[in-house]
């Protein structure tokens, strides 16, 4: 099982997952959230079951085999085993599917060890961004005086940990559920994404609009 502890690391993690157990991009972390992979991995188990229960042990036949160099077979075949390949293929992606769930996981806990269930759902730039300015791939925040930067930080890689776990679906506003987001800070915190120029612009548009109102109810 794989464990992650920063965004970076769930970008690490992908390739192995993959590895580990044939290549289907819908068991990337980042495809979908932990539910949506557990249900994923649950759909994989009942279709390993369907196949499984094609399979009928019983049906030998006879094949005729072509008279030629080029052809190598059986001379006694089932022609039911393929499903127990389907069965055993089907049966992989769900382990990938619940590795994938667990990874994401694991990288809210650690990432939100500090934070409460409720305190991770909550936006934690909304009303603390005084300046948003452009940098490549992303943004730099400048916090609003008398608030702690790093405790802004830590609470937004928590929360982008959390929208990686909850899934994307229906979250167009808040800037943390961009796909790729990862979070620096030093003197000014740092957004960025690694997911393609269209990421970046989104973005950047969202986290201007989350700074220009206080009003986001993105969660």
């Amino acid at each position: 099982m794989v464990f992650i502890r920063r965004a970076s690391d769930l970008a690490l993690a992908i390739p192995l997952l993959l590895a580990c157990g044939g290549g289907d991009p819908s068991t990337q972390p980042e495809h979908s959230g932990a539910a949506e992979h557990r249900q994923a991995g649950a759909g994989q188990e009942e279709e390993a079951e369907h196949h499984e229960d094609q399979y009928d042990p019983t049906q030998v036949q006879q094949e005729a085999v072509p008279n030629s160099e080029f052809w190598y077979g059986l001379d006694v075949y089932n022609p039911t085993e393929i499903h127990l390949q389907q069965a055993e293929e089907a049966r992989a992606l769900a382990e990938q599917h619940r590795a994938a769930a667990a990874s994401l996981e694991s990288y809210e806990e650690q990432e939100c060890a500090r934070f409460p269930a409720e305190t991770r759902a909550s936006c934690p730039i909304l009303g603390q961004v005084a300046t948003v300015t452009d940098v490549p791939g992303g943004v730099r925040l400048e916090i609003k005086e008398g608030v702690r930067g790093d405790a802004v930080a830590d609470h937004m890689r928590c929360h982008v940990a959390y929208a990686a776990t909850e899934g994307r679906e229906g979250m167009d506003r808040c800037p943390l559920y961009v796909r790729g987001a990862k979070v620096e800070s030093g003197d000014s915190i740092v957004l960025t994404t690694d997911a393609g120029v269209e990421a970046v612009a989104e973005l950047r548009r969202r986290a201007r609009l989350h700074a220009d109102d206080g009003h986001d109810h993105d969660h």
